[in-house]
């Protein structure tokens, strides 16, 4: 996220040029959109692990000594 803050602010000072200001824009949208693409699998792979432990519990009433 630093990263992409850091080219927002940096995207603001090009804007005498718009060609930079464009790249710099997109530069900050594709980093945006990646991270929360990772943190949308990461959350949907937590979520995963909750429902099979969910369903495990209910499959497994009672505890059993290994």
């Amino acid at each position: 996220m630093q990263l992409s803050m850091a080219e927002k602010a940096w995207a603001v000072t090009q804007l005498k040029e718009p060609a930079l200001m464009l790249h710099s824009v997109e530069a900050f949208t594709t980093i945006w959109v990646t991270s929360l693409g990772v943190f949308g699998g990461l959350l949907a792979l937590a979520g995963a692990g909750h429902l099979a432990d969910a369903v495990a519990s209910l499959l497994l009433r009672a505890p059993r000594p290994f």
